[in-house]
């Protein structure tokens, strides 16, 4: 499963809807398994607890949440991560990963065989 830009801009306008309940830019993480199947989807947004798997400070990153939202690690085997950033007005923007979540997402890749990260 490889991603291009217009893939990218596909899900940011499906996602855009979700725009409306923030006033800020909003980071979305799906989780694709070895069939292309949506195993779980999830949105940064703000935790009830400040410190755990998927937090960092009161805030519930994407990335981290997706993952937990699977359960079963062994779906992770040969599954893909897909990341997007949506601005305000809908656009697309750069989504990089924070520090904590790079690490993470490196963890995953070697100890349970997530296959690839796209950002937008």
């Amino acid at each position: 499963m490889t991603f291009k830009l217009d893939d990218f801009k596909g899900l940011a306008e499906k996602y855009a809807h979700w725009i409306m309940r923030t006033r800020t830019s909003l980071h979305i993480a799906l989780v694709y398994g070895r069939g292309g199947e949506v195993l779980a989807q999830s949105s940064n947004r703000i935790g009830s607890r400040s410190k755990g798997a998927g937090y960092s400070g009161m805030t519930i990153h994407a990335e981290r949440a997706a993952l937990k939202k699977v359960g079963d690690v062994t779906l992770l085997r040969g599954a893909s991560l897909v990341v997007i950033r949506i601005d305000k007005r809908g656009q697309l923007c750069n989504s990089c990963p924070c520090h904590e979540c790079q690490q993470h997402l490196t963890a995953a890749m070697k100890k349970y065989g997530l296959k690839c990260v796209y950002y937008s």
